[in-house]
């Protein structure tokens, strides 16, 4: 299965009242969490829904995006009110095999994450300093239904109309497991307080951490080893 992160933009440590619930989640659409990330929504990680992605969305959403950089289009993609479900960049993950692609889409909401990994707004993106996190589905069939066998070390790929970034995985994502109530996961430095100032590039990749629904979600963090700009 998959986070499905709700609208509710904040980096704080946990969600202190962690007491609501479920039902007034959904009813709510989303925790609201203290400080952090400009207080937008981002949503939040109840589980719910069809937790599979559509390969063909995906599929479509890789050549679409491929599409739009050989038209040399020139609007970021990684702004807000962007579409959910566009996609912005694709990602790759070596150790998943050489034909595994997906488009990294806007949004975390199921519609989203029914084409591709989605990307938490307000987080960094791909190469920036801070934090550039993502939630994907796992299920049987979902792009991160591997991510927990990762080792420390394993790469991670993410392409950009500009330039491929390739991280490195600083931990064993099947030893990182928070409840998904836990927001620390997405501060611009995980595991220190959200005012804490960022100074390198790090990716953050979200799945549960069992293969069906589960308050749980599996965590990897990782950091920016290299940086191949497409262009001169």
């Amino acid at each position: 299965m998959v986070p499905d992160p709700t609208n509710t933009h904040s980096p704080a440590h946990a969600v202190s009242d962690s007491r609501v619930s479920r039902r007034a989640l959904l009813t709510a659409g989303g925790l609201l969490f203290a400080a952090g990330l400009g207080g937008t929504g981002y949503v939040a990680w109840e589980l719910f829904g069809d937790p599979l992605m559509d390969p063909a969305a995906a599929a479509q959403g890789v050549t679409d995006l491929k599409s739009t950089w050989t038209a040399q289009e020139t609007t970021d993609p990684f702004t807000p009110h962007t579409v959910p479900g566009t996609a912005l960049a694709l990602l790759r993950i070596p150790d998943f095999g050489a034909d595994f692609e997906v488009p990294v889409v806007y949004g975390t909401d199921n519609p989203a994450l029914a084409r591709g990994v989605g990307w938490f707004e307000l987080t960094a993106a791909p190469g920036q300093i801070g934090n550039f996190a993502v939630a994907g589905h796992r299920g049987s069939r979902g792009p991160f239904v591997k991510l927990p066998d990762l080792a420390v070390g394993a790469r991670v790929e993410v392409e950009t109309r500009e330039a491929l970034f390739v991280y490195a995985l600083d931990n064993h994502p099947a030893d990182t497991v928070v409840m998904n109530s836990e927001t620390w996961v997405l501060d611009p430095v995980p595991g220190k307080p959200a005012t804490t100032k960022p100074t390198e590039a790090r990716i953050t990749l979200i799945t549960c951490a069992e293969l069906f629904h589960a308050p749980q979600r599996a965590v990897a963090f990782g950091h920016l080893v290299e940086t191949r700009l497409k262009n001169g």
